[in-house]
């Protein structure tokens, strides 16, 4: 007696490699094709998965650490190229320097001019920041730190005229810093004394 349960015949020879068809035994001893994914073929593509997966995390990562690069040398630039504009703009419009202007090798911590209105007023350099003016405010914010021993004024005259040269280092302030955070740049500029 035959009996059949679902497309395999139970009663008669039957397995996996030699099923059985609801027609009788035209499929007998034909192999079956199988369907599914042999183990080695799962591995080899869950192993390409991996790979992809790498390398985008380091693309995607070496992204995020540029960025912070990036910011990094924008905010250090942005401070430095203020405190130069302030220096500049307080010299060019400065009535005379009241600091020695005989040795253009010479340089300075600070420097001292009397401003537009002849009120006396310096720039002279602090423990990590450059000051402005007798009360010592600082140019720069605490984002950013003077390097020490960076900062220098030099002041000689040429044909009569008083030139006034600045040159400072700026870096990000701030501990916890990665490597590429730690962004240092120099700035330096030179003013001539319109009066």
């Amino acid at each position: 007696m035959q009996c059949y349960y679902g497309s395999f015949l139970v009663g008669r020879r039957h397995n996996a490699y030699f099923p059985t068809s609801d027609k009788g035994d035209e499929l007998e001893g034909e192999p079956v094709k199988n369907k599914g994914f042999s183990l080695i073929e799962i591995l080899v593509v869950l192993s390409i998965f991996a790979v992809i997966a790498v390398i985008a995390n380091q693309v995607f990562f070496s992204t995020l650490r540029g960025g912070s690069k990036s910011e990094a040398t924008t905010l250090v630039k942005q401070e430095g190229n203020y405190t130069l504009s302030v220096i500049e703009r307080g010299l060019q419009s400065a009535q005379s320097v009241t600091t020695a202007c005989t040795d253009p090798a010479a340089s300075f911590s600070s420097i001292g001019y009397l401003d537009s209105t002849g009120t006396s007023a310096s720039f002279s350099c602090q423990t990590g920041y450059i000051a402005s003016g007798s009360a010592k405010l600082p140019l720069t914010t605490d984002r950013v730190t003077l390097v020490t021993n960076s900062c220098k004024f030099y002041c000689f005259k040429e044909g009569g005229v008083a030139t006034v040269s600045a040159q400072f280092t700026l870096k990000r302030a701030g501990s916890g810093l990665t490597a590429r955070e730690q962004t240092q740049l120099d700035f330096k500029t030179r003013v001539l004394l319109r009066n």
